[in-house]
C-alpha cells in the first residue's frame, strides 16, 4: 500500500488498502487486538480515494471510519484515540475540499483548533504542521487570504526550528504564501517572498517545473493591473496543463488544486463552484 502511494498509483494503492482492511474485519481477534493498524488501512483507503476524486466513495468510507471510531472508542487507549481522532480530522478536511466546500466551516476549524490544543503533546509537529496547511488551503478556497496566510506563517515559521519537519508541506507552504499575498495585493512583501521561496526551494532541491511557472508568473504579474490578467492566466493555465501530463509532476495537484484556482480567476467565478461543477458526475 505505501509502496504505491509513494509512487502516486492511488488506484492500486486503494486495492491493496481494502484487502488490508476486509481482511482484518474478517477477524474479530486482530480487530480488537490491534485497532490501530486497521486504523491506517481505512486511512489509506481515504486517502488513494481522495487523491484519486472519488467523492462518493470516499464519503461511504469516511462514514466507516466514523462509525468505527464512535463504537469503540470507550475501549481505545489514549495513543489508539489519538491516531483515530487526526485520522477522523483529516478525513472531514479532504470531505470539504472533494465537496468543494470552503465556505462556512469556522465551527468546524474551531472544534479541530481545540482539539489540537488539547492534545498538542500527543500530536506530532508533523501532524500539526498538515492540519495547519489544509486549514490554510481552506481559507483560500474561501478567498480568505488573510487567514490563509496566517495559518501558513505558523508553518513557515517552525522551519527556523531545529526539529525533523515535513520538507513537502514546508515547500508548497512558501508556493500557497506566495499566491495568497499575490491576490491580497501585497507587492512590497512579494519581492521579499519571491526570493526566499526561491532560495529555499533550491536548498532542498525541490523546484519542480510547477513552482518554476508558479515563480515566474507572479514576478512577472505582481504590479499588473488584474483588469490585464486574464490573458495571463490562460498562459499559466496551459503551460501548466502541459507540464502536469508527466506524472512526475503531478505531485504539486496533491498540496493545491492550481488548475481550479486559475480556472476560477480566468471565469470571474468561486473556486468552489469550479470544483462543484466539475465534481457532478464524479
Amino acid at each position: 500500500t505505501w509502496y504505491y502511494f509513494i509512487i502516486q498509483n492511488f488506484s492500486l494503492c486503494y486495492k491493496n488498502a481494502s484487502v488490508w482492511v476486509t481482511k482484518m474485519n474478517a477477524n474479530d481477534q486482530l480487530l480488537k487486538k490491534d485497532p490501530i493498524m486497521y486504523l491506517k488501512g481505512v486511512h489509506n483507503i481515504l486517502s488513494a480515494l481522495f487523491y484519486s476524486n472519488k467523492p462518493k466513495q470516499f464519503e461511504k468510507n469516511l462514514g466507516l471510519l466514523s462509525n468505527y471510531i464512535a463504537e469503540n472508542e470507550s475501549d481505545f487507549t489514549k495513543s489508539v484515540y489519538v491516531t483515530a481522532k487526526i485520522y477522523l480530522f483529516l478525513g472531514k478536511l479532504n470531505h470539504l475540499f472533494l465537496q468543494g466546500t470552503f465556505r462556512g466551516n469556522q465551527v468546524f476549524v474551531d472544534s479541530l483548533n481545540a482539539w489540537l490544543d488539547e492534545n498538542s503533546v500527543y500530536v506530532s509537529e508533523n501532524r500539526m504542521q498538515i492540519f495547519r496547511y489544509k486549514i490554510a488551503c481552506l481559507y483560500f478556497g474561501a478567498d480568505d487570504f488573510k487567514q490563509c496566510v496566517y495559518y501558513l506563517n505558523q508553518i513557515i515559521n517552525s522551519s527556523t526550528r531545529e526539529i525533523s519537519l515535513r520538507q513537502d508541506v514546508q515547500c508548497f507552504s512558501r508556493i500557497l504564501n506566495l499566491v495568497a499575498h499575490y491576490e491580497l495585493g501585497n507587492h512590497d512583501l512579494l519581492d521579499y517572498q519571491l526570493k526566499s521561496t526561491y532560495r529555499f526551494l533550491l536548498k532542498y532541491g525541490d523546484l519542480q517545473k510547477v513552482q518554476l511557472l508558479i515563480i515566474d508568473f507572479i514576478r512577472k504579474s505582481v504590479y499588473m493591473d488584474r483588469s490585464e490578467m486574464i490573458p495571463y492566466f490562460k498562459e499559466l493555465n496551459t503551460n501548466l496543463t502541459e507540464v502536469l501530463k508527466d506524472p512526475y509532476e503531478q505531485r504539486p495537484l496533491l498540496y493545491l488544486d492550481l488548475i481550479s484556482w486559475l480556472t476560477s480567476r480566468i471565469e470571474n467565478q468561486k473556486v468552489e463552484d469550479i470544483i462543484r461543477a466539475r465534481q457532478k458526475n464524479r
